[in-house]
């Protein structure tokens, strides 16, 4: 996971510690378990980065997210921040454990 996560920048795991990154996934991984995803749709914002919507898919419930990308002086985009307030709903709805 670490190397699509950071901002124009660079990458995330270049900026904060190891111990943080990991944090971080830890808890990106069980808010975005899921069994199947689509893609939705990818638009512009005014800021020059794009937003990129997904369905996640676990078991019979279903949540849409936006991922937020940003373009980084490396010809690279990389995904900024995850509105994870609909896809953790989904995970506890499906059954998924709150840790």
């Amino acid at each position: 996971m670490s190397v699509v996560w950071g901002t124009k920048n660079g990458l995330l795991r270049d900026m904060v510690s190891r111990d943080e990154l990991e944090k971080r996934e830890v808890v990106l991984a069980q808010c975005l378990a899921h069994d199947s995803a689509s893609f939705l749709d990818e638009s512009p914002t005014t800021g020059g980065d794009r937003l990129v919507r997904y369905e996640l898919y676990h078991g019979s419930v279903s949540r849409a997210t936006t991922f937020t990308t940003e373009s980084a002086a490396d010809s690279r985009w990389y995904v900024k921040e995850i509105d994870l307030r609909d896809v953790h709903a989904c995970t506890v709805q499906a059954g998924q454990p709150v840790r």
